[in-house]
């Protein structure tokens, strides 16, 4: 461990610091674990949220929408919806109301890989689960959903 005057670098962090720091290790983790379950169907993590997306709605999706839920720039939810097309699991469709609007509509392919992904999304999970108690999971599931939340309104 990286010393400081005989203190522990973690000692040295301020709160905001160990927080952040914190939260971009689980981050991390949880990108690492399903990038490399997912591997074998040229899928990411963030590709693997788009396709979440789409089968919750149950229909198609416009760029709009899942760049707003994510808070993505629209240039890097291109580039995924890109890789997904180009790997069979979605394609676009112009909206029956503007044809300038792209819909995002899931494959064949694309419905088909829902129980992987499902799969691969419940072992991560169980993973990060298993480093709390049930009552500790729930408060932490809950705290970090509203803290995501507020973020929102700092519109960065």
């Amino acid at each position: 461990m990286l010393k400081k005057e005989g203190k522990g670098l973690h000692e040295e962090q301020n709160i905001s610091c160990a927080f952040g720091r914190s939260i971009s290790m689980l981050h991390r983790f949880s990108q690492r674990f399903l990038d490399n379950e997912l591997k074998p169907y040229h899928i990411n993590k963030s590709q693997m949220e788009i396709l979440f997306i789409l089968f919750q709605a149950g229909k198609g999706v416009n760029q709009t929408e899942i760049n707003d839920f994510f808070g993505y720039n629209k240039a890097t939810i291109t580039k995924l919806i890109n890789r997904l097309e180009k790997e069979g699991y979605v394609e676009r469709r112009a909206s029956r109301h503007d044809k300038r609007e792209k819909i995002i509509m899931l494959t064949v392919k694309g419905q088909e890989i829902y129980p992987v992904i499902r799969e691969a999304a419940e072992k991560e999970a169980k993973i990060l689960e298993e480093m709390l108690d049930e009552n500790d999971s729930v408060f932490v599931r809950e705290v970090l959903f509203n803290m995501s939340e507020a973020t929102k309104r700092y519109n960065i």
